[in-house]
């Protein structure tokens, strides 16, 4: 695709200082951008780099002096460039609405509209998916389950019986939903699983991962709130409720029966344990151990999680121990070498 730095400024709804005319035909960093590509700078450093970067045209936030290249002049650059960056994205599926002859449908299976079907898909009896839905090769789709429109189920997504995703939702590679919970009863000397006869919702514009798990409630449902984004190889334990706007980070674990609150942060390789509750807009940081409660608006760090500032005062203590030993050492020596002095007086 090409584009005009002048079309792409009545695109962005933005000003553009410089040549209207310049060709744009791809996006890239400032100092990897070449002949051609249209680049981005959000702050004074990356500015800075403008005057010896190749780019054709930049997007930045406000008017850059003496710049040799076309400046496309937004109030936000982050959002811009994410429209930009849509205007460049190959479709991943080019064959929308096809269905190719080795996907298999049961019985009474609803299609929408512009369905794409791609090879070795396999639809168990009772499903319904919405228009324009595309489920690559390779996926299986359990009975009774409800896939909503415009959604994007990547290859070798395994969707269990009696789950319900809305629409917009895009599940990427790998994904499994509603596999039975991690629940087990000892008797009899062995560990016997509790059947897991719930379900799991998924709302509308979630996006989840490769390699993702939502396991299936043990009774009613294990959901996910609408908009939150779960990133790769990321466990959700049965009947755990998350909230809307969510954004979870990779390698994290989070046990059955949690009540995540609306717009939390967890950052990468978070556990958190079962029966937990998470007030709404917490952030927790990467590799933080929840074994209690967190109420709303906190920001916590650590294993266990304290409060980020009680933690960063602990952090810098635990530095300071080498320090503080060899004090320690240098005290008892003199200590001692008082008393031998007060000895031989």
């Amino acid at each position: 695709m090409q584009i005009t730095t002048g079309r792409l400024a009545a695109k962005l709804g933005a000003r553009i200082a410089g040549c209207t005319e310049s060709i744009i035909s791809g996006v890239s960093g400032i100092e990897s951008a070449t002949m051609h590509q249209i680049t981005f700078a959000t702050e004074e450093r990356s500015r800075a780099l403008l005057y010896k970067s190749e780019a054709t045209a930049v997007i930045v936030n406000q008017f850059v002096e003496d710049l040799h290249i076309p400046q496309i002049i937004v109030p936000n650059v982050h959002k811009s460039l994410i429209c930009t960056l849509k205007l460049f994205k190959p479709p991943i599926y080019p064959k929308k609405g096809y269905i190719d002859p080795s996907a298999k449908t049961g019985n009474n299976v609803s299609l929408g509209r512009n369905i794409t079907l791609e090879p070795y898909v396999a639809i168990e009896e009772n499903c319904k998916i919405g228009d324009n839905t595309i489920i690559a090769a390779g996926c299986k789709i359990g009975r009774n389950t409800i896939i909503g429109a415009n959604c994007r189920i990547d290859s070798n997504v395994s969707i269990y019986h009696d789950c319900h995703i809305g629409n917009q939702v895009i599940l990427q590679a790998g994904v499994v939903i509603g596999s039975s919970g991690f629940g087990y009863y000892y008797y009899d000397d062995s560990h016997n699983l509790i059947p897991h006869i719930g379900t799991v919702v998924i709302e509308d514009f979630v996006e989840i991962g490769a390699n993702t798990c939502v396991d299936r409630a043990k009774f009613d449902a294990t959901r996910i709130g609408a908009g939150t984004k779960i990133d790769n190889l990321v466990q959700i334990g049965h009947n755990t409720v998350i909230g809307r706007c969510c954004l979870i980070a990779a390698m994290t674990g989070i046990g059955g029966s949690c009540t995540i609150g609306d717009g939390v942060v967890i950052g990468g390789h978070v556990g958190v344990s079962d029966h937990i509750t998470i007030g709404n807009k917490s952030m927790i940081a990467g590799k933080a151990g929840i074994m209690r409660d967190i109420p709303p608006g906190k920001k916590v760090l650590g294993c266990p999680a304290t409060d980020r500032r009680e933690a960063l005062k602990s952090i810098s203590l635990i530095e300071r121990l080498p320090e503080l030993y060899d004090r320690i050492r240098q005290v008892e020596v003199e200590i001692r070498k008082s008393k031998q002095e007060t000895v031989f007086h």
